[in-house]
């Protein structure tokens, strides 16, 4: 799942990214802007990774 995640966030984060914005924009999201989805894909790589490879204080 974890690859699947990283995949999907690969596609539609990075590759398709302008895309993906639009589509947010176009549904609603007009207050969202780019370092908004630039987060979301920050988080969702972090967990794909899993716990193990996280560092806590």
């Amino acid at each position: 799942m974890r690859h699947d995640i990283a995949e999907h966030v690969d596609l539609w984060f990075d590759r398709k990214s302008d895309q993906a914005f639009t589509w947010v924009q176009r549904a609603g999201g007009h207050d969202i802007v780019l370092d908004d989805l630039d987060l979301v894909r920050e988080l969702l790589t972090d967990a794909a990774k899993g716990p193990s490879s996280r560092t806590h204080p």
